[in-house]
């Protein structure tokens, strides 16, 4: 639990009630997380191809059938209550209503990259807050009692 950041909290409340994979948008959240960490995440922005390229790497080791969906949970953590707001040149992207991306270049055609919403990205700063959403990731992963969700959270606390 992220007590000490509602906003993480209700992210984390979100992906654990919506998620149709038990890997994808916890492993983007952690690879978000450690993209602001190294330093590669300048203003909140989540260039995609890098996102791409440590999401492949985190999930080759756990599920490499599923290392190259990254567009899925780059979408669908994407929009005004979610995770980030897709960009496009540094602009945000206004994809058409309903739009839904059906492969990486239908995304790559929207959008090359996301900014971390305001509210969640404020916080980032915070070794403690990063560290305590992860934290909140790795059990999130643990309680599904499903052992590609353990070896997950187990494989991106040794890296």
């Amino acid at each position: 639990m992220v007590q000490s950041d509602p906003a993480w909290q209700e992210l984390i409340d979100q992906v654990r009630a919506r998620r149709a994979s038990k890997l994808y948008m916890p492993a983007s959240l952690l690879v978000a997380l450690d993209m602001v960490e190294a330093g590669e995440a300048a203003g909140g922005l989540i260039p995609f191809n890098l996102f791409e390229k440590r999401f492949r790497a985190l999930l080759s080791s756990v599920k490499p059938q599923s290392a190259g969906k990254a567009w899925q949970p780059f979408f669908h953590l994407s929009g005004p209550k979610r995770a980030w707001m897709l960009e496009r040149g540094g602009v945000e992207s206004a994809p058409p209503t309903g739009w839904r991306p059906t492969s990486r270049v239908g995304l790559s055609n929207e959008a090359d990259g996301a900014r971390i919403r305001e509210e969640l990205r404020s916080v980032l700063d915070s070794s403690e807050v990063r560290e305590a959403v992860r934290t909140a990731i790795y059990e999130l992963l643990e309680l599904d009692a499903d052992t590609e969700a353990a070896r997950l959270a187990s494989t991106h606390r040794k890296a």
